[in-house]
């Protein structure tokens, strides 16, 4: 690693939170400490930067999402390395771009985005997927996921981004909890192809109340591109998750199929890995996502409380490759 390691923390090492951390969860210093000592980064000749958002505390036998806001002001880099860690109850720690007004969702500030309307999705996408799960080891949960040798996702001065944090608390009594995020980095020069997450989802979606409903979309590549690998995404009204591979030619392949989705899946989703011998796609293919749900509420539910999308990260590109269907 690198004699220079770019730290961004809101706080100091102590990790005492802001009066505005722990949300509507009560007093900071009734919870219990869960806050972990994450691992250092990995020996590498890529630079790490390592974003820490303040402490959480999620309240008993509650559900907390908290999204942090910060702006990237290095140099453009490649991403070549994501590792997050999250303290025991940690669902997810995910980065994504944003251009959320920065008047109303200023840098270092952190808001509640537990709900899942609470700040404008629309406005959030990944510029780096890892296919690591997220595992509970000694130091909490954590994953970690290199790209080939030679490939990185661009990061660029300026970047605004928020990170998510999102925790279950299973036990009765508050608990204070903080997660880190890692990216290892290389200077633009130094990337022979770039990468980029592949997104193909359908936005304006709606599921009738107390039914099952099942839902299918397609979205063609307009270019050639390898596939590192895919996943699915639903939440927990979700049963049933497949991806198809339509062919220019007409011919079909079932790529990815999930016949049972648990609710753990929305955080840790299986992952089809394609490093070794990269999926080829060719413009004019068309992924079809296929999705089923039951809704046990006694209203609709929409995007974003309910999801049906299928990722990856694909190359070469530099850009996120995004299909929303609601448009057809």
């Amino acid at each position: 690693m690198h004699a220079l390691t770019l730290t961004i923390m809101l706080m100091a090492c102590t990790g005492e939170p802001r009066e505005d951390a722990g949300g509507d969860s009560g007093a900071v210093s009734d919870a219990i400490d869960l806050r972990r000592d994450f691992p250092d980064p990995p020996a590498s000749d890529a630079d790490m930067l390592i974003f820490e958002p303040p402490a959480y505390t999620i309240p008993a036998f509650g559900e907390k999402q908290f999204c942090w806001f910060g702006t990237y002001e290095g140099p453009e880099v490649g991403i070549v390395y994501n590792a997050m860690y999250q303290a025991p109850s940690g669902h997810h720690v995910v980065m994504l771009t944003t251009t959320a007004d920065p008047d109303v969702y200023p840098d270092d500030e952190v808001f509640d985005c537990t709900e899942q309307d609470a700040l404008p999705m629309t406005d959030m996408d990944p510029n780096f997927i890892g296919s690591g799960e997220l595992v509970e080891t000694d130091a909490g949960p954590q994953g970690e996921f290199w790209l080939p040798d030679g490939m990185g996702a661009v990061m660029k001065p300026g970047t605004r981004y928020v990170i998510q944090s999102h925790y279950v608390n299973y036990e009765p009594e508050d608990i204070l909890v903080n997660d880190r995020m890692v990216y290892g980095v290389l200077p633009a020069e130094r990337i022979e192809t770039w990468a980029a997450p592949v997104i193909n989802v359908k936005s304006d979606m709606t599921i009738p109340p107390g039914q099952e409903h099942s839902m299918s979309f397609e979205c063609e590549f307009e270019d050639d591109y390898n596939i590192l690998f895919l996943g699915g995404h639903m939440h927990e009204y979700g049963t049933r998750f497949s991806i198809d591979h339509i062919k220019g030619d007409g011919t079909e392949e079932t790529l990815y199929d999930i016949p049972v989705w648990d609710p753990y899946m929305r955080d840790a989703p299986p992952f089809n890995r394609y490093l070794d011998a990269p999926l080829e796609l060719e413009a004019g293919d068309r992924w079809r996502t296929n999705c089923t749900w039951f809704n046990t509420e006694d209203h609709e539910l929409a995007f974003p409380s309910e999801m049906c999308v299928t990722f990856g990260m694909a190359y070469p590109a530099r850009v996120t490759i995004t299909c929303d269907a609601s448009d057809d």
